[in-house]
């Protein structure tokens, strides 16, 4: 079998003109023909090695090239995706701040806060109450052990919803036309005068109101 064969069987395998198996096949045949074939293929071989080192096959562009994840490209990546996704998660629970605790303790998600931000459940520390302003100026004082979230009604916080779940909390508005109203398991109140407190007597399962208030009725929250 001259060189010529074997070339025309590595050729038929490279263009693609056989599959795989039969082009194994037909080397495999020529091989078994003899001493020259096999003496061919190996300087076909070093042929092929010769060109490669002259002319190198260039890699591949980097978006071609198989994803590996190992070593510190693969510590990177995981990096990349925990901070991108503590980001996320921090953009999706994000809410305004419409009020900054002025005196005592607030906690959010069990962590301490000095920002009141909306529909966000907070929590009176049982030391002492917490004293919080409102963007307006407005200012109310919750006891320790309160639970509440706050929602406001407008962008310039003068209008508000006060969800109490318990607790104490008395409040002190600023003067002027504004809808305050605090819901709770028992009932809801709204704000008629600036100065007012409303309670949650768990035990009974009623309200302890003093000051400018009116009760709607059944609670909301």
């Amino acid at each position: 079998m001259s060189e010529a064969t074997l070339s025309d069987a590595f050729d038929a395998w490279a263009d693609g003109s056989v599959d795989d198996a039969a082009a194994a096949t037909q080397i495999v045949d020529l091989l078994r023909t003899g001493v020259s074939t096999r003496r061919d293929l190996v300087e076909c071989a070093l042929l092929e090695v010769a060109l490669y080192r002259i002319h190198p096959v260039p890699r591949p562009p980097w978006w071609r090239r198989p994803v590996r994840l190992g070593g510190w490209r693969g510590a990177s990546l995981l990096a990349v995706i925990l901070i991108g996704g503590l980001c996320l998660q921090t953009s999706l629970n994000w809410q305004p701040v419409f009020g900054r605790v002025s005196s005592g303790h607030l906690r959010a998600d069990g962590c301490k806060t000095t920002n009141l931000r909306a529909l966000t459940e907070v929590e009176v520390s049982d030391e002492s109450s917490a004293s919080v302003q409102l963007k307006d100026g407005s200012t109310f004082t919750a006891e320790p052990g309160s639970r509440f979230r706050i929602k406001p009604l407008n962008d310039d916080g003068r209008a508000y919803e006060f969800f109490l779940h318990s607790g104490r909390s008395e409040f002190h508005l600023i003067p002027g036309c504004r809808s305050f109203t605090v819901l709770t398991p028992y009932g809801d109140v709204q704000a008629v005068g600036p100065h007012f407190s409303v309670e949650i007597d768990t035990a009974n399962k009623t309200l302890k109101l003093s000051g400018a208030t009116r009760l709607l009725g059944k609670g909301q929250s």
